[in-house]
């Protein structure tokens, strides 16, 4: 089984490294010559994009979804791969997954444009960026999403039965939903985290103490840390702009998501 990674970056360098760890045979393709070098001295085979489609079983496309000026999601760079690679023909099967963030909806439009022999699955990624290979390979939160709408789905799946976390099978706009609904909640628990700082501060009490007490019994104790200062990084802040842009596109006043907003930036003035 022969898996294909589009874009060497956080993700897409955890899911190569994750899946020839898992004993894959994996190939790397990215435009980026820094991360093309990257790639070579970590020991992988880098592949101009048609050879790589023509090798590979399963095309991961791990590509930037970065913000526009408005705050909205820029899905411009996973759409330009993916019809690069659709536009290669190819004589067996081929699986292409995107693990990129993107907003609801892109996944129905991408596969209104797939042609020939190739299926489309979404499995986002739930990845911490300072533990992104341990978490591809122990995720962190307990399951894998896996969406699309033929067996594709069951393919993709196949893949990572020896992760130690259960698959869930859903539709392409829920798991895109589930995965900026996880970041916001993250991002909640952030600023929820440091704004007990702050009061604790203001009353002369240890917030550690506090919040170490309040991680025992709660969810997700890895950001109830009211010492880590603001969230930053490259997708808390970028998925909770587009989530707020995404909210203002429906006509919804998101009061929770622009306090969490708000926090965060009175927080990046106390450091």
């Amino acid at each position: 089984m022969k898996i294909g990674v589009v874009g060497f970056g956080m993700v897409g360098g955890a899911v190569a490294r994750g899946f020839r760890k898992k004993g894959f045979e994996v190939f790397v393709n990215d435009i980026d010559e820094k991360k093309k070098e990257e790639a070579k001295k970590l020991g992988f085979e880098v592949l101009e994009l048609e050879e790589l489609v023509k090798r590979c079983d399963f095309i991961f496309v791990c590509v930037p979804t970065p913000c526009k000026d408005d705050g909205s999601c820029d899905v411009s760079i996973v759409e330009s791969v993916f019809k690069k690679i659709v536009n290669i023909q190819v004589e067996e099967e081929k699986i292409i997954v995107i693990k990129s963030t993107v907003i609801p909806g892109t996944i129905d439009k991408l596969k209104e444009e797939l042609k020939g022999n190739y299926k489309l699955v979404f499995n986002p990624e739930f990845l911490r960026e300072k533990y992104a290979v341990e978490d591809f390979l122990k995720p962190w939160l307990g399951y894998i999403i896996v969406s699309g709408y033929d067996e594709a789905v069951d393919k993709v799946a196949e893949l990572y039965k020896d992760f130690g976390a259960p698959t869930i099978k859903t539709k392409p706009k829920v798991a895109e939903m589930v995965k900026y609904v996880s970041n916001y909640f993250h991002a909640t628990k952030i600023s929820f985290a440091n704004e007990v700082g702050l009061i604790c501060k203001k009353l002369g009490i240890n917030p550690n103490e506090v919040m170490n007490i309040i991680k025992i019994e709660s969810f997700g104790g890895y950001y109830l840390d009211p010492t880590k200062g603001p969230f930053g990084g490259s997708c808390l802040p970028k998925d909770t702009d587009a989530l707020l842009a995404l909210c203002r596109e429906i006509g919804f006043k998101p009061y929770l998501l622009e306090a969490v907003k708000k926090v965060n930036e009175i927080m990046k003035g106390e450091k």
